[in-house]
Order: C-alpha cells, then sequence, then structure tokens
C-alpha cells in the first residue's frame, strides 16, 4: 500500500499594482446643511458652533433689512451694502475619505447689478483659500447655480461664502450644502505583520484548506467588498482538487476558525485562467474586515504539485463605496515557501476520559521540526491560551522522524464539565516559524461516572432513569470498544435542543451521563417529550424520555 500523497500549495503572491480608488459608484455623505433652523438665526444650538459670520457693517443687527441669517429653511443674505459679509463653516474631518467633494445649491432674486455676487471657498488643512472649481464666483443676474469642488484629499476641510448685494430687494440664497466623499480602504497581504499568516500543509480529502489571506480595513462604515479575481498559477493536475474547489471566507477577527463563507463553489479552470468570486456584498467595517481563499483537495492530490495565484491590478477587486489605497509591497497573499513545510500531520484526536482530555496526533514525517505547542479555549471568540509546549514539556519535542508514522499523546487535566474546549496544535521548524497544524473541538457536557471493571459485551444505548423525569435524569450508555460518541436530545419537531456529548472518542466502557433539562443555551425546558438519540460509530439508537415540571 502506497503512502499517503500530499499536495503542495506554494506561496500565493497576490500582487496589487495602480493602487487607486476602484469601482466608485458612490460616495458616503460626511457632512450636511439643510438650514432647519429658526428664522433670523445662523444655525441651532450646537457646540462648537457650525457656522461663524464674520461682518464688517451692522447685519443682523438694527436693522432687519441688512441680515445674513435662515430664513425660511435657507440662508438669506439681503441689503449688504456694498460691505462684503463671511460665512464660514465648522471645520470637517475628512482623513478617513478619498476624492471629497462639496456642494452648495445657490440662487438670487432681485434686481443684481455687476458690483453684486457671492464667493464659495475652501481650504484644506488649516491652509490658503482657493475658489470653487465650478461656479465658485457668480455676479450680477443669474437666477441659480451650484458652485462645487471635487477631488479633495486632506485631514480636514473647512468652507465659507461670501456676498455682496446692496438694495433692500437684492436677495441671495444658499441652501442643500453637502460634503461627500469615499471612503478609505487600505489593503494588507497575509506575509505583513499585522496579519502573521500561518499556512498550514493541506492533506488529501482537506475541505476549506487557507491558500491564503487578505484584509481590508476601512476608515469608516459605508464601503462593501463586491467581487475578487484571482489569476491560478503554477503546475497542478485537475485532479489535485474537488470540483468547484475554491471558496472565500470572511471574519472581523484575524482567526481562521471565527470566518464564515461569503463565496462558494468556484470552479478551478487551470493555471493561468482567472476565478472571480461574485455577489459578494460583504460589508467593510470601520475596523478591519480578514479575508482567507480556501480550496478542497482532493483524495488523489500529487506530491510536489503546486498551485499559485495572484491579484494583480485594482481592477480585481471590486469594492463599492470605497477607494483602495496602499502599496504593490503588500501584494502577497500568504507568507510561506516554495518547499513543503516540516511537519506532515497525519490525524489529531481529542478524547474525554475520567475527567481529563486526551489528545492524540500522529505525523507522517518531521524533517526540520523542533516541537509542538497546544493552545486551548473555550469558544470561538476568546483568545488562544498555550497550556503546553515542548520548550517545557519533553513529550511534546519532535522526534525528528524523516519518514513514517509517529504517535504522540498529551492529557489535559484541568477541565471543567458543561464546558466546550477547542485545541489548537502547533509545530515550530528549526527557523523559528510556528504553523498551525489543525483544531479540535471538545464538549464536556454533564457529570460523567465511567466504569472499566467489566467491559461490556456490546455497545448500546441502555435506559434513561428516572423516565419520567424532574429535574434530571441519568442516561445510561455502553461501548464494546472505542468509539466516537455523538449524544443528542431533540424536541418532536427534530429540532437539536442540547448537545450532550459531540464527537468524543471515548475508551470501551460503562458510561452514566446525568443531563439536567437545559437546553444549549443553559435555559431551562418546558414539559414534555423529548428523544435522546445515541450514535457511537455506525451504531445509532433513540429513547423517548418525559420531562415533568
Amino acid at each position: 500500500m502506497s503512502a499517503k500523497k500530499t499536495i503542495v500549495i506554494l506561496i500565493t503572491a497576490f500582487v496589487l499594482t495602480n493602487i487607486s480608488a476602484i469601482m466608485l459608484q458612490a460616495q458616503t455623505t460626511i457632512w450636511s446643511e439643510d438650514f432647519t433652523y429658526a428664522d433670523g438665526t445662523i444655525q441651532g444650538s450646537g457646540s462648537p458652533p457650525k457656522w461663524t459670520l464674520e461682518t464688517t457693517e451692522d447685519v443682523n443687527g438694527s436693522d432687519p433689512d441688512d441680515h445674513f441669517w435662515v430664513v425660511l429653511n435657507k440662508m438669506e443674505a439681503r441689503d449688504l451694502n456694498t460691505h462684503t459679509q463671511f460665512l464660514y463653516s465648522e471645520e470637517i474631518a475628512i482623513n478617513s475619505y478619498s476624492d471629497v467633494s462639496i456642494s452648495i445649491y445657490c440662487s438670487e432674486s432681485g434686481d443684481m447689478n455687476s458690483t453684486d455676487f457671492y464667493r464659495c471657498e475652501y481650504r484644506l488643512n488649516g491652509g490658503t483659500w482657493t475658489t470653487f472649481a465650478t461656479n465658485g464666483y457668480i455676479s450680477d443676474d443669474f437666477t441659480s447655480a451650484t458652485a462645487s469642488q471635487t477631488g479633495l484629499h486632506g485631514t480636514t476641510v473647512e468652507f465659507r461664502i461670501q456676498v455682496d448685494n446692496s438694495a433692500t430687494d437684492e436677495y441671495h440664497y444658499f441652501d442643500d450644502i453637502i460634503v461627500q466623499g469615499t471612503p478609505n480602504i487600505t489593503f494588507t497581504n497575509g506575509a505583513n505583520g499585522a496579519l502573521n499568516f500561518q499556512q498550514s500543509s493541506p492533506t488529501p480529502s482537506q475541505d476549506n484548506w487557507p491558500l491564503g489571506q487578505f484584509s481590508l480595513a476601512g476608515e469608516t462604515t459605508g464601503a462593501t467588498l463586491n467581487s475578487v479575481t484571482v489569476t491560478l498559477g503554477g503546475s497542478y493536475e485537475s485532479g489535485d482538487l474537488d470540483s468547484n474547489p475554491f471558496r472565500i471566507r470572511a471574519s472581523n477577527t484575524n482567526d481562521f476558525g471565527t470566518a464564515t463563507e461569503i463565496g462558494s463553489d468556484i470552479a478551478d479552470l487551470g493555471s493561468g485562467n482567472d476565478i472571480t468570486f461574485n455577489s459578494l456584498i460583504d460589508a467593510i467595517p470601520n475596523g478591519t474586515r480578514y479575508y482567507w481563499v480556501t480550496a478542497d483537495i482532493s483524495d488523489a492530490a500529487l506530491d510536489d504539485d503546486n498551485i499559485n495565484g495572484t491579484i494583480d491590478a485594482f481592477s480585481d477587486l471590486s469594492i463599492t463605496n470605497g477607494s483602495l489605497n496602499g502599496s504593490s509591497s503588500y501584494g502577497k497573499l500568504n507568507a510561506g515557501g516554495e518547499a513543503p513545510l516540516p511537519v506532515k500531520l497525519s490525524s489529531f484526536t481529542a478524547s474525554y476520559e475520567n475527567s481529563s482530555v486526551i489528545l492524540q496526533w500522529t505525523t507522517e514525517s518531521e524533517a526540520g521540526g523542533v516541537g509542538f505547542i497546544i493552545e486551548r479555549r473555550t469558544n470561538l471568540t476568546a483568545d488562544w491560551q498555550q497550556i503546553a509546549s515542548y520548550l517545557t514539556d519533553n513529550n511534546l519535542v519532535c522526534m525528528n522522524n524523516p519518514i513514517g508514522y509517529t504517535e504522540y499523546i498529551f492529557v489535559d487535566t484541568n477541565t471543567e464539565a458543561n464546558t466546550a474546549y477547542f485545541y489548537r496544535l502547533s509545530d515550530v521548524d528549526i527557523f523559528g516559524n510556528v504553523t498551525v497544524l489543525d483544531v479540535v473541538e471538545v464538549l464536556l457536557t454533564g457529570v460523567f461516572e465511567v466504569s472499566y471493571k467489566s467491559l461490556p459485551g456490546k455497545t448500546g444505548l441502555i435506559a434513561a432513569y428516572p423516565n419520567p423525569f424532574n429535574p434530571k435524569t441519568k442516561i445510561i450508555y455502553q461501548l464494546a470498544r472505542k468509539a466516537k460518541v455523538d449524544l443528542f436530545v431533540y424536541n418532536v419537531l427534530g429540532q437539536r435542543i442540547r448537545r450532550l456529548v459531540a464527537g468524543v472518542h471515548q475508551s470501551a466502557g460503562s458510561y452514566n451521563l446525568l443531563w439536567d433539562g437545559l437546553d444549549d443555551a443553559g435555559a431551562a425546558l418546558p414539559s414534555g417529550t423529548y428523544v435522546v438519540v445515541f450514535k457511537a460509530g455506525e451504531y445509532i439508537k433513540s429513547e423517548k424520555v418525559l420531562l415533568l415540571r
């Protein structure tokens, strides 16, 4: 019998060039004004003031005809008597946006002449005042126009409106002021220290193998990732991958275990061709969004075949309402090398016996491996905590077997019932590189009583006692040989409401497990009939139990 084969997946270099705004389909409103203030004022009660009026004459004073204030939800300038007045906006932060634009709707009524005008100006970062590029200055009669300025970049922007008119029947109006911009999105690759992507060695029949990683960081909300195009490369055969093998997953935390699938079932078109994940509609937060491209490895994967891919132009990422930035040096998808990783993992299992979790793993080869690290957490979003290392436990030092299988075991005695544990196994090579090999879950639910005094002759679900019960019942089962055990409780609608044992490898023996009548969320279940389903290997049996409150 031939040894298990492992496909070697090379570095996927996602190289971005021509970094610029991509697929700008809309802009986000940063700041707006429609002057819904009381007549005779220039602003509401906000602090700091949204508007400041600079005047050289008694405007908005003793003569109400001479004013520059709000009338009927418009800013109105009347009879300013050849003394120009300035209305200043507050300072507006735009550092999280690109291609910022300002628009002001302007209109007039009355018999204007060449000395009557308005001017709209802006300044960036407290610098020099500059007139708007479009309709920034208009004199005499014009009825209406929109003053606008586009393409602004900076930390802050301010604008001011300057007006002069000289008769009681001459009016300038300003309304519907909008400042918009495109949220900045920063691309980072998996080789960057911020991500520190650790690539594991794929094995035949492995689904969702992480091919590589990148991230998109937004400085505000409003942008969405719509599609990603990857150009495939390398030397591999179609049989190395399953049909429609490519997927993309995303998470707001830099942890593949928390990622959810946002695009899938993309066919392999062969080296030199593009694959595209369309219709993603994935919101980029005010923060970092992490993405993993994965592949499903077939059971016929061949040694020394390799696959790579690139994102080699800004158009390969379609983002609505977002402007991509960064540098081409951030283009690689993930870290690693062309050589296979030093440790090839054959299996990694967990079992629960006598209040302890037993971790067992087998390697195929260990050329270049130094030792193993074991980490644990109690849920998918918690931080990993190291509980064992080759530096302190000689049993976790690699035996450096270049060929053949080597078995390891570690026992975690610091466990509690009614807890789900996740264990992560990593390898450290001679260069100090840490590679995550696999993650397993063990669910320790209920209180076990285990007897090995007389090994059962057959596997079976014996009974639930008492039945009916309130509030607890003891579920009794036995194993004739070691098996992977699932013990679930369902309601009469077929909905699973409690996982008592989930995928735990248990040795031969008799087991008593206490169920407290609670669901997985810890809520007390109502009176009624429930179904206990026991599965051990190929053996399956169910039993009805009656809960009486």
